[in-house]
């Protein structure tokens, strides 16, 4: 079902929308924030603090933060410095408490508010914004709402997956569809390969769009979600939870490997570990199908076999080679 909505009007002086995001660290979309169309004024934290110790006092300082991110490969050293370098401003706020949230938000003064990797926001948080809240959810809504989209997709093996735009209401992942993009979903991706895809690429594409008919004052074309949706809840699901809710066995290659790709190594209930082995991670290294290349075909029924610092996993179909990584 499609509506139209209208948009309330943008006064001369305020022709570009404010915006605010809400996250839970640094995200693919929070290092592109500061790009999107609009006026971009602030970020807030909404998962508590980032970090605690020496390292709290090394991010806000003007000269060890940026040096503290070379150490750790990143652009930035955390969401406090990100905003510092951007010319943004910056909340750190407990998810319990909503009130803080009203507060600030009350005194950013956004006209929209955008959410991405955070638990819920409480939409009463959102009443003194002009156009709401809008979320950016790694999958195509109405399926696989909740909190860990992505890994389910991979253990569910869909052939298409996506990202969708949609109003933030008082039910999880369930307001009306702004946008969405579908792709095929590639096979042996890492969890980060997937979240620069589809929340800094292709999410920041569809964020950019919205907040351009904003600018301009266009019409939203809504698409309300029906109130089931066509997949169980996306719940968190660790490593560990993976290894204990399936079984090496219930599964075939392609499903196996982009598990293990996803994660960067293997459950170790799925290695049943002994000796010196039980103190290394075991790391995804190569897959070599024995028969055909055929994903929709594969065998199952594994065995393993310990070759010093590798491990190989072996099917009918394909072997996995597993590479010892320090846990340390």
């Amino acid at each position: 079902m499609n509506t139209t909505v209208k948009t309330p009007d943008i006064s001369s002086e305020s022709k570009s929308p404010r915006l605010v995001l809400i996250t839970n660290g640094l995200r693919p979309l929070t290092y592109r924030f500061a790009e999107l169309q609009g006026n971009p004024i602030g970020i807030v934290s909404w998962y508590g603090a980032e970090s605690g110790g020496l390292v709290k006092y090394i991010e806000k300082s003007r000269f060890l933060a940026p040096l503290y991110a070379r150490l750790r490969r990143r652009a930035y050293a955390s969401l406090s410095h990100l905003c510092s370098e951007n010319n943004l401003l910056y909340a750190n706020i407990q998810k319990s408490q909503h009130r803080a949230l009203h507060d600030i938000l009350a005194s950013w003064k956004p006209d929209l508010v955008i959410t991405s990797g955070c638990p819920w926001v409480p939409v009463q948080a959102l009443h003194a914004t002009r156009f709401g809240g809008v979320n950016l959810h790694p999958s195509l809504l109405p399926a696989y709402r909740g909190a860990d989209p992505l890994i389910w997709q991979v253990v569910d093996q869909v052939e298409y997956m996506g990202v969708s735009v949609h109003r933030l209401t008082e039910h999880y992942d369930a307001g009306s569809i702004l946008a969405q993009h579908k792709e095929l979903r590639p096979h042996g991706a890492h969890r980060q390969e997937l979240l620069q895809r589809l929340e800094g690429e292709k999410g920041y594409e569809l964020l950019d769009s919205i907040v351009s008919q904003l600018k301009n004052s266009d019409n939203l074309i809504e698409e309300v979600q029906p109130d089931a949706s066509p997949t169980s809840a996306a719940t968190k699901l660790s490593m560990h939870e993976i290894g204990r809710r399936w079984a090496l066995d219930d599964l075939d290659a392609a499903c196996v490997w982009d598990i293990l790709k996803y994660h960067d190594r293997c459950p170790d209930q799925w290695l049943a570990l002994n000796g010196w082995r039980r103190f290394f991670s075991w790391k995804p290294v190569s897959l070599q199908y024995v028969t055909d290349h055929d994903f929709a075909h594969s065998s199952k029924c594994w065995s393993i076999r310990n070759d010093g610092p590798t491990i190989l996993l072996m099917n009918k179909q394909a072997i996995i080679k597993l590479r010892a990584v320090y846990r340390g």
